[in-house]
């Protein structure tokens, strides 16, 4: 996008260059044409990059349904599925001496899903009050 904003810069500086008299216009026509082929050139591989990004919304709903089943996957699944799950929500080193555990930081996707999920029980607990 940002080529194709620069590509359309160039051409608004020719024309305002062909204004003033400082080029003539077979020159204009030339930078013209060249710039407009860029553009489409660049427009059909941004075509093509939109089109590819709906491959993403399969391996999204996997991801998706992975995080909805997180915590049947950590009940089932053996010592090495745990500690990959551990490790994804703690990046950095979970220290435990037995007895507690900390974290000097968890993963900020973690973080937000936590979050969210702490409001919607505080709206569910409003709503049963009722």
């Amino acid at each position: 996008m940002a080529e194709i904003t620069a590509l359309n810069e160039k051409v608004t500086k020719a024309r305002n260059l062909l204004l003033n008299d400082q080029i003539d216009g077979t020159d204009y026509k030339i930078i013209k044409l060249e710039c407009e082929q860029k553009i489409t050139s660049l427009e059909s591989k941004l075509g093509s990059v939109s089109k590819s990004s709906i491959k993403i919304g399969n391996e999204l709903k996997r991801a998706v349904d992975n995080l909805l089943n997180l915590e049947m996957i950590y009940k089932t699944g053996d010592i090495k599925i745990k500690r990959e799950i551990i490790g994804s929500i703690f990046p950095e080193k979970l220290c435990f001496d037995g007895k507690e555990h900390r974290t000097a930081r968890m993963n900020e996707a973690v973080s937000l899903i936590y979050l969210i999920n702490n409001k919607l029980s505080c709206k569910k607990k409003k709503g049963k009050q009722r």
